[in-house]
């Protein structure tokens, strides 16, 4: 292979190349994140009590809450699998191509973490390291593998109501001025109050670290995060998506003449007589 060529693999796929489908899913997922993030941005506030407040948290808990993080994850890992294969005649390009983008991910992550505590970028990265022991790993492994971790935080909290039984809930009133002294210190105390940009970032700074090498309980822990990068790369490793994308076009009558070549996202060269991989 000549080195253009080789070039030519390792670059951000073209426009034309990309599945709109995707782009679209990755879009609704990042919608999803920030609707979820809002409430952490201050809607958290007790004055939010109203039915028609809490009616609002239970649609963003039930639609969106810990599913538009997965769905991310998802596409990591389905990206993760469209770049390994767009790439597979050249491993030496795609390993530099992937670690380069991971470093730049770690890095818009940790100038974010500075502004702000809770970035999620540097996540990514961090796993998208381990992602890369897995890119060999036969696909009922992967599944096999993404089913234990997506089922450790549902029997550990299922162990965990049996040994302790149900958690106890204070009275709502008991919430609400516990939340009312909570916002009354962060005004008075935390830098993102009363600091200068320099206070923050001090602070922030400490925050920036491996977390999701030791980040295991809980719904949007590493263990289910991770567990979605495989399953993105299965459905990639077996073409699931792409041929979602073929029959899509197939379906709506506009697939071009001599099908579509879902491996490198581009249309096929016309064949005698047409043939359509879906």
């Amino acid at each position: 292979m000549s080195t253009a060529a080789a070039k030519q693999l390792v670059e951000p796929a073209e426009p034309r190349r990309r599945i709109e489908a995707v782009d679209v899913v990755r879009g609704f997922a990042l919608f999803g994140v920030l609707l979820v993030n809002m409430y952490n941005f201050g809607a958290s506030s007790p004055a939010w009590t109203a039915p028609y407040d809490e009616f609002a948290f239970s649609v963003k808990r039930f639609l969106f809450e810990t599913k538009s993080f997965r769905l991310f994850s998802f596409l990591f890992g389905l990206g993760f699998a469209l770049q390994m294969l767009r790439t597979e005649q050249s491993q030496a390009g795609f390993l530099a191509f992937y670690l380069r983008r991971l470093i730049v991910l770690f890095a818009i992550g940790t100038v974010h973490t500075l502004l702000h505590a809770g970035d999620i970028l540097n996540y990514y990265a961090e796993l998208g390291l381990i992602l890369l022991l897995f890119r060999r790993v036969p696909p009922k492994a992967l599944l096999a593998v993404a089913t234990i971790l997506i089922m450790v935080w549902p029997v550990e909290r299922a162990v965990r109501l049996v040994r302790d039984g149900p958690r106890e809930v204070a009275p709502r009133e008991v919430r609400l001025q516990a939340a009312r002294e909570r916002l009354r210190e962060n005004q008075q105390q935390h830098p993102y109050s009363v600091g200068s940009i320099g206070d923050v970032m001090a602070r922030n700074a400490r925050v920036i670290r491996l977390v999701a090498y030791t980040d295991y309980e809980g719904p949007e822990s590493a263990f289910p995060y991770f567990a979605m990068f495989l399953l993105g790369l299965y459905a990639g490793r077996r073409g699931i998506v792409q041929d979602l994308e073929v029959d899509l076009i197939r379906f709506g009558g506009h697939l071009p003449k001599g099908g579509y070549d879902v491996r490198n996202g581009r249309n096929a060269k016309p064949a005698s007589p047409p043939a359509v991989h879906g």
